[in-house]
């Protein structure tokens, strides 16, 4: 597509057009997610402010999450979260074991919270995916060695996570630390 607009004239400057993928991208995140989209910050949980209406009355405004609203997770956080929870985190994939399964590290939050890049940990992960799991900013083919996921799925026993939406990351974050 992008090659298209510049072939036919469109885009006449490529850093511009690369803003805008980025924010596009942001965007498509934020609704997939539940979470507040504004221009040139970093996204974050819905916000129910007062809003004031007409006839000096207020009321509050939220845009209700696709998925429960869960915190993405820490090291300690992740050791001590119980078989069936559903988590929030990122993940490097380092090898496929199985069919459908990735392999790899558990990755720390970005302190900067631009979720651009993420410290590696030593946790071993696997996160099984499948038909019903959504795949956004990316497919199937994008789950390789190598890639920077978030995934939101349920915990289960041996590090395994049961993916119900992985986003891949791969292209506009990256791992410190490798």
């Amino acid at each position: 597509m992008l090659l298209g607009l510049l072939r036919d004239g469109l885009v006449t400057q490529l850093s511009h057009a690369g803003y805008l993928g980025e924010e596009l991208a942001k965007a498509q995140t934020a609704l997939q997610f539940g979470l507040r989209y504004d221009q040139d910050r970093p996204l974050r949980p819905h916000e129910t402010p007062a809003q004031p209406v007409a006839g000096g009355t207020k009321t509050t405004a939220s845009a209700p999450p696709k998925i429960p609203a869960v915190p993405v997770l820490t090291v300690k956080q992740l050791e001590e979260t119980v078989p069936g929870t559903l988590v929030d985190l990122f993940f490097s994939v380092t090898d496929l074991p199985r069919e459908q399964v990735l392999g790899g590290v558990f990755l720390l939050p970005d302190e900067t919270g631009t979720n651009r890049t993420f410290p590696r940990t030593s946790q071993r992960l696997e996160v099984e995916w499948g038909p019903t799991s959504k795949l956004i900013m990316g497919g199937a083919a994008d789950l390789v060695v190598g890639a920077l996921l978030r995934i939101v799925g349920k915990y289960d026993q041996n590090s395994l996570v049961h993916g119900e939406q992985l986003v891949v990351l791969t292209r506009v974050a990256k791992v410190l630390g490798r």
